[in-house]
Formats: C-alpha cells, sequence, structure tokens
C-alpha cells in the first residue's frame, strides 16, 4: 500500500495538537509546517510541546504576530497564535497528495490559500474552535 504524502499547514504547536498529528502522521507520510513557535499567551506547558517520538516531520516559520485586534477581537483575550509569515509559499508544492490548511483565517493561511488558488494546487481546508463571521470582508469571514 502507497502511503499519501500530507501537507499540514497549522500556527502553533499546542500539545491537543501534536497529539493529532502524532495519530494522523502513523497513516501517512506527514509533513507540518506551524507558522511560530507558541502563543505567549497560553500557560508555559503549551511551549515547547514538541518533543518525544513524533510520527512526522515538522518546521516551524519565524512568523510575525498580529494583534488579535486585527481581527476585531476586543472581548478582551487575545491570543497571540497567529502570524504572518510568507515563507509558508516554499513549502507548498505539487509533491503532495493532500494539503490540508488548518490556518485558514491567519494571515498565513490566507496567503497559502489564495497562493493555491492561483497555482491551481488543490487543498483542504481543517479548523477547529472558531466562530462564524459575517462574511462581508477578509477580517470578518
Amino acid at each position: 500500500m502507497v502511503r499519501r504524502k500530507v501537507l499540514f499547514l497549522t500556527n502553533i504547536p499546542s500539545p491537543y495538537k501534536i497529539d493529532y498529528l502524532n495519530e494522523l502522521g502513523k497513516y501517512c507520510d506527514l509533513k507540518v509546517v506551524f507558522e511560530k513557535s507558541a502563543d505567549s499567551s497560553r500557560p508555559d506547558s503549551w511551549k515547547n510541546s514538541i518533543r518525544g517520538d513524533l510520527d512526522f516531520e515538522y518546521t516551524v516559520l519565524n512568523g510575525l504576530s498580529i494583534d488579535a485586534k486585527f481581527y476585531g477581537d476586543d472581548q478582551g483575550y487575545a491570543p497571540d497564535d497567529k502570524a504572518f509569515s510568507p515563507s509558508v509559499i516554499k513549502h507548498i508544492n505539487r509533491k503532495y497528495d493532500v494539503i490540508i490548511v488548518g490556518n485558514p483565517c491567519t494571515p498565513t493561511g490566507i496567503i497559502a490559500i489564495l497562493y493555491m488558488q492561483m497555482k491551481k494546487i488543490a487543498y483542504c481546508i481543517q479548523s477547529e474552535g472558531g466562530f462564524p463571521g459575517s462574511g462581508k470582508d477578509l477580517k470578518k469571514n
């Protein structure tokens, strides 16, 4: 049986996400690209959560943090898990059978999606924990 080559784009290596990616990596050749290394608003236990034997390869980009207020988040909690990492483009190519965008609402995810649309590269979106927006502009989608 030929194992599928999968590229998974996501924001940060949170502990629960590492567990999820390890499980996924058992069924495919998985490469993960994180847009930044950590979210400074999370507990220390979330930092350096990539450890032990992994069932996937990974790269951590040096993303420029984006203020949550850019997204209209004025509810007090301002996560630092979104970044602008245009270097994500160099990781996207046609050698993957499947490309999954797990960060479709971050600047990095948006750059990746726009690039793949321009180059007619197929991709899937995986998302969790988001709230639907009005859909009236890029920031509210």
